[in-house]
């Protein structure tokens, strides 16, 4: 992959009744014009209820300069009460991101 996606941040707020969930990370790739977008994954046939599952697209550039660019990735979104961990597919972690309450 041309892009580090290391230090990655899960934080839920309660906010007017649900439970909001904001998922962060800055990047490092290899070039410039990069384009990383997290969207929601599918958790599969036997779901945990613990789990947030998202998945990780990077789009690479026809065409970039060959610096090291910072490129951030978020997505917030809704999710239950018991969630309490983040895995996130396609950004070659070593295990879940905790979540933690603000």
């Amino acid at each position: 992959m041309s892009c580090e996606c290391q230090r990655w941040s899960a934080v839920a707020t309660e906010r007017d009744g649900a439970r909001e969930l904001r998922v962060t990370c800055e990047c490092e790739c290899t070039s410039t014009g990069h384009r990383l977008r997290l969207e929601p994954g599918n958790p599969g046939i036997n779901p945990q209820p613990g789990e947030v599952v998202l998945e990780l697209w990077v789009e690479e550039p026809q065409a970039g300069g060959s610096a090291m660019t910072a490129e951030r990735v978020e997505l917030t979104t809704t999710v239950w009460r018991e969630a309490r961990y983040v895995v996130i597919r396609g950004a070659n972690l070593d295990g879940p991101v905790p979540i933690e309450d603000a």
